[in-house]
């Protein structure tokens, strides 16, 4: 059992048979409530959160699994306000009054780790190619390509550590 409190907001949350759960409260504003567990070798994550100003509610469902060192995520989120809160899918993604289903696979060839995913927002598919490689004193390379309805992009990134 957790509760912390500060002058906008109050949390209470807990653990029990390895689920976790927490309810938000922030003054006035709005209520978030999350809850996380495995059953059966599946990771388990539910997000929600209800915005009293707007009305809007933003919800998120990610499953994950890994068999023989594959490991197979499937996300989906639908937000009234556009707040998308999976970080599979991607946070801020997601616009207003949108819906996003996704499903990926990710493993680990000769020291890469090589991820797809198949994304699809509001009816709009991409499908992304994530190649990530530990370089030497803590670097790290990664090259991502996605494949969307309107174009194709390579992105390469380079992550020093000082």
């Amino acid at each position: 059992y957790e509760d912390t409190g500060s002058a906008n907001s109050t949390t209470i949350g807990g653990s029990l048979a390895g689920v976790s759960v927490s309810h938000k409260i922030n003054q006035d504003t709005s209520t978030e409530t999350k809850a996380s567990g495995s059953m059966g070798g599946v990771s388990v994550k539910v997000h929600s959160k209800d915005d009293d100003l707007t009305g809007g509610t933003d919800t998120s469902t990610t499953l994950s699994t890994e068999v023989q060192g594959v490991t197979l995520t499937y996300a989906k989120t639908t937000s009234d306000d556009g707040t998308a809160q999976d970080g599979y899918i991607g946070n801020g993604a997601i616009a207003a009054n949108s819906s996003a289903d996704a499903i990926g696979i990710k493993t680990s060839i000769a020291g890469n780790t090589v991820q797809f995913k198949a994304i699809t927002i509001n009816g709009e598919d991409s499908n992304k190619v994530i190649v990530t490689r530990a370089l030497g004193a803590g670097a790290t390379f990664e090259a991502t390509y996605t494949d969307t309805d309107d174009s194709d992009t390579l992105d390469l990134e380079l992550a020093v550590k000082f």
